[in-house]
C-alpha cells in the first residue's frame, strides 16, 4: 500500500480491531456527527457505541484519533531566531 498524504482537516483513526464490533458505516456516521466537536468526544461517542452494542465476546477495544497539525510535507519545525 502506498502512503496517503494527510491534510489538517483529515481525522485519522487508529483502532484496535474491537471497535469492527461496529460497521464501517456505523463508525464513519458518529465521525461525521462528532466532526466539530473535540477529538475526546468521538472516541467517547465510538467507545459508547461498542457498548451499547452489547456483544456478549465483546474484545478490548482502543481508539486513537488523531488531527494532524499540518498538510503532509509541509515544513513544521520551530524557528528557534
Amino acid at each position: 500500500m502506498p502512503p496517503v498524504a494527510v491534510r489538517k482537516s483529515d481525522r485519522v483513526l487508529l483502532a484496535s480491531d474491537g471497535l469492527m464490533t461496529l460497521t464501517e458505516e456505523q463508525i464513519a456516521r458518529i465521525l461525521r456527527e462528532m466532526n466539530d466537536t473535540p477529538l475526546d468526544n468521538a472516541v467517547d461517542s465510538l467507545m459508547k457505541a461498542v457498548e451499547a452494542a452489547g456483544d456478549p465476546y465483546q474484545d478490548n477495544t482502543t481508539v486513537l484519533l488523531y488531527v494532524p497539525e499540518a498538510d503532509s510535507g509541509e515544513d513544521t519545525t520551530l524557528d528557534s531566531a
